[in-house]
């Protein structure tokens, strides 16, 4: 029978260590994010204040508009902004950072455990990529490409 989550998912739901240690491991990458209101990552503000520009561009503010205009070139931050966008018409902009870089810290490990799964390895290798997920890009900011490497869906052909 295949589980709705995919194969790793299916690991999740029979290796009880592995789940218990997931969460564990998540809870406690996530913690930092609760210590400040405003994260010290170096260029999240700016990601967040462009969003916010967006958002201002397509209701039609014409102060915005005079200065700033969307793209028509698909951009990797597309997809971050309309995240973030998203989240904060539901908790606000400075806690939309926070749940964004939340979802981003754990993506990184659990798309390391999808690797390992693909290779035919055990995902509990994928534990120790709880250790990467504060890692440089992240601290100057680079959600987008943290988020990306956590939607990477491995494809190996042999």
């Amino acid at each position: 029978m295949r589980c709705v989550l995919g194969p790793l998912g299916a690991h999740l739901v029979r290796d009880r260590f592995l789940a218990v240690m997931t969460l564990l491991l998540a809870i406690l990458v996530l913690s930092p994010l609760f210590q400040a209101r405003f994260l010290p990552l170096t260029d999240l503000h700016c990601h967040a204040a462009y969003a916010s520009l967006a958002k201002q561009l397509w209701a039609g503010d014409p102060v915005v508009s005079h200065f700033y205009m969307v793209q028509p070139q698909p951009s990797p931050y597309w997809v971050s902004y309309l995240i973030l966008i998203a989240l904060a018409a539901v908790v606000g902009p400075v806690y939309a950072t926070h749940v964004f870089v939340g979802i981003v810290l754990v993506f990184v490990p659990l798309s390391f455990m999808r690797l390992m799964v693909a290779l035919g390895r055990s995902p509990r290798l994928g534990l120790l990529a709880f250790a990467l997920s504060w890692d440089f890009n992240v601290m100057f900011g680079f959600v987008a490409y943290s988020f990306a490497i956590g939607l990477s869906r491995p494809q190996l052909h042999f």
